[in-house]
């Protein structure tokens, strides 16, 4: 793209400040993982760089889950400005007794706007030595061991468009 998606701004407003304001509605602890950790001045808001730079979504994920205090992480990229803090909200009540709670949509998960408790590390561990960088849409599978809870569209419908919900955007010229 050229351009950092963080600083696309959407009404005035940068995708990374969109989503730090909603992540501190519905956690107490917020963790940006990122190539280039500056804190951008905002509050409250831990940046750490990725323990493995270019290794993919999965190390960015990996990253702050080892790196968060708490049990359970919720995963919010940047680049989908549109999510609400009613699905994520939904999803962490939804993540009791489960190690991920992942959105599902047209056949397809969505592994980066999840729910992950820190069982997953050892098993991201692994699959990252193993030389895996995509995102951790495999961990589902019952070979892994881990409890899982996928979220059908039934269950998102109350949502709204979920095109629009999970939309990634690349560039300012999406937002038209």
């Amino acid at each position: 793209m050229g351009r950092d998606k963080r600083f696309i701004e959407s009404g005035g407003t940068s995708f990374l400040e969109i989503a730090v304001n909603r992540m501190s509605k519905v956690t107490d602890e917020v963790i940006v993982v990122t190539a280039a950790p500056e804190e951008f001045g905002l509050k409250g808001v831990k940046f750490v760089s990725d323990i493995e730079a270019g290794r993919g979504p999965m190390m960015g994920i990996y990253t702050g889950l080892t790196t968060m205090s708490s049990e359970r992480a919720v995963v919010n990229p940047v680049d989908v400005p549109n999510l609400t803090e009613d699905l994520l909200s939904r999803m962490i009540e939804r993540s009791e007794g489960f190690d991920i709670v992942m959105p599902e949509r047209g056949g397809r998960l969505e592994p980066l706007v999840a729910v992950y408790s820190k069982n997953v590390i050892p098993v991201m561990r692994g699959l990252l030595k193993g030389g895996e960088k995509a995102a951790p849409h495999i961990m589902v599978s019952p070979e892994y061991g881990l409890g899982v809870s996928i979220l059908s569209e039934t269950d998102l419908s109350d949502f709204g468009d979920l095109d629009l919900l999970f939309k990634n955007y690349n560039s300012p010229e999406d937002l038209n």
